[in-house]
């Protein structure tokens, strides 16, 4: 990102869910999902789902939000829960979280791990509405 150039909100949100995770502040990382995401999580919660995708791989110590260029609608929508409510279709971004242990991983192996978060509102909120990792 150019100096001066406007960070969205859905970025905004981005970087305050990745420094709860870097800050390792669960709960509140927590209270960002969306209610079926947390439902769904693996392990029961994202402190048990996130520490089952680090095993083996270094302790992140920087993350990087970057926003990718597809939307709700380039995706099967068999992917999402069948409880997920209506989504805004005036608002959802995909955004891409590095997590790295150094500034620069060259190369991409040498990633913590990284999340793919769908960020939409839900009564008027921004909420990660899907978190895949890889």
């Amino acid at each position: 990102m150019s100096e001066g150039e406007e960070v969205s909100p859905a970025t905004e949100f981005g970087n305050r869910f990745a420094a709860s995770v870097m800050e390792r502040d669960f709960l509140t990382a927590q209270t960002m999902l969306a209610p079926w995401v947390v439902a769904n999580l693996p392990g029961g919660s994202l402190e048990n789902y996130l520490r089952d995708a680090g095993k083996n791989r270094p302790a992140p110590k920087k993350f990087e939000v970057s926003k990718d260029g597809s939307s709700l609608f380039d995706l099967p929508m068999d992917d999402l829960p069948p409880d997920a409510p209506a989504i805004d279709e005036d608002y959802f971004a995909w955004l891409c979280v590095a997590f790295s242990p150094d500034p620069d991983p060259e190369p991409i192996s040498s990633l913590s791990f990284y999340l793919w978060i769908g960020v939409e509102r839900l009564k008027g909120q921004l909420v990660v509405g899907h978190l895949e990792i890889g």
